[in-house]
């Protein structure tokens, strides 16, 4: 029997996330199913988000996310 999962992600200095409904029989299932979702949706995310927009070098000490590597932004949702 498969369920409804509500899988959502954020980013730092964004103000926007991801959200997918999913049905899967389990969490770790959908998990998995959210994770490959994004990464279908990859090029789409990049011209979506702007992970520059609430970025001040002055008052933040952490670079902004930097996802122009389809590596880097699988490493981050695992």
């Amino acid at each position: 029997m498969e369920n409804i999962y509500i899988c959502r992600v954020g980013f730092i200095y964004t103000k926007y996330y991801i959200e997918v409904k999913l049905l899967a029989p389990n969490k770790i299932e959908a998990k998995n199913k959210f994770i490959l979702k994004l990464l279908e949706k990859y090029s789409i995310i990049l011209k979506v988000i702007d992970f520059q927009q609430f970025y001040d070098p002055l008052e933040n000490s952490v670079k902004p996310l930097d996802f122009s590597n389809i590596l880097v932004f699988t490493h981050f949702l695992i």
